[in-house]
């Protein structure tokens, strides 16, 4: 008999969030130096692969990204930006913008001071954290291109004190600094996660969409409490209280997924964690995550990542 292996990576088995946020793992946060804008000043940021934050800390400015509507920002306005392609942050939209990357770099203070003007019109505290390798997708499939949280909304307020604390936190060696770091990051992520279920204007999808469906929820979190579970939809019906037909359907439609193709992405997001570490058997690790044999493990991991579990194992190791 074989025997599975405890996921440390799921901290409460019984509440998705909790694992999404431990399994993509918000890491390496970088504060960039402060912009402070004077008169006519913009500048343009760079399409990256981080999730990018900022907070206003006094004055305003637009965001201006292209197919997008611009984003009026305010004092205390906290700003949250996944894999965001080109932006700008500016005080009008004809000013030519300075290119973002550069400017700070050769920033001989630790604030950037851009414009025309002489009396500061806006001061901007900018950021961004990279994602576990593994799964970023995860997260960044569920978050818009923008979230921007207006410093009348009740959340803001948390916005500002968490940054205020990561800030203090990344600018000293303090001993355990890595520790407090990533904790902030994981209560950074999980208020923007609660923010998005929580507000009407927000279109979600994904796990998001599936949590604000109270009866969606109870199946969601039975898979991710039994990953290892044979579900089958008349299961997950049942549980959620509704008839297989319907259940399938609603899933499908709020989620954006069928719920076996949903649970086959999560046991596969469960499965390179563990092939990352190297320490188990592929038999372990298939059991683990709910397949019966080793090589029906590597077929489902083949059809989902491109490559074998053994080929993935000795990439992300090398």
């Amino acid at each position: 008999m074989i025997s599975s292996i405890s996921l440390p990576i799921v901290p409460d088995g019984s509440d998705p969030l909790a694992q999404l946020v431990t399994l993509v793992r918000p890491q390496a946060v970088h504060f960039c130096k402060l912009i402070e804008g004077r008169g006519n000043w913009a500048l343009t940021f760079a399409a990256n692969p981080s999730i990018n934050f900022g907070l206003i800390l006094a004055g305003s400015c637009l965001l201006i990204k292209e197919g997008a509507a611009n984003v009026l920002l305010e004092a205390g306005d906290f700003l949250f930006l996944s894999r965001p392609s080109d932006y700008s942050l500016a005080s009008d939209v004809n000013v030519s913008p300075l290119k973002a990357e550069p400017a700070l770099a050769a920033a001989t203070s630790d604030c950037l001071v851009v414009g025309d003007g002489q009396r500061c019109s806006v001061r901007i505290m900018p950021g961004y954290f990279l994602l576990n390798p593994d799964n970023p997708d995860l997260l960044t499939d569920l978050l818009p291109p923008v979230v921007h949280v207006a410093t009348a909304d009740a959340d803001a307020s948390q916005f500002r004190l968490l940054l205020q604390l990561v800030s203090e936190e990344a600018s000293q060696q303090l001993p355990g600094r890595t520790l407090v770091l990533s904790r902030f990051l994981d209560i950074l992520l999980m208020r923007v996660l609660r923010c998005l279920i929580s507000s009407p204007e927000h279109d979600i999808s994904g796990l998001l969409a599936g949590l604000s469906d109270p009866q969606l929820a109870v199946a969601l979190r039975a898979m991710h409490k039994e990953v290892s579970m044979p579900w089958k939809i008349d299961s997950l019906a049942s549980i959620a209280g509704m008839s297989r037909s319907v259940f399938a359907a609603r899933f499908r439609k709020v989620v954006g997924t069928p719920p076996v193709d949903y649970l086959i992405r999560w046991r596969i997001a469960l499965a390179k964690e563990l092939l990352r570490s190297g320490e188990h058997p592929l038999t372990h690790i298939a059991d683990t995550v709910g397949y019966k044999s080793s090589s029906a493990f590597s077929t489902a991991f083949k059809r989902s990542t491109g490559e074998y579990p053994r080929k993935y194992m000795s990439s992300v190791r090398n």
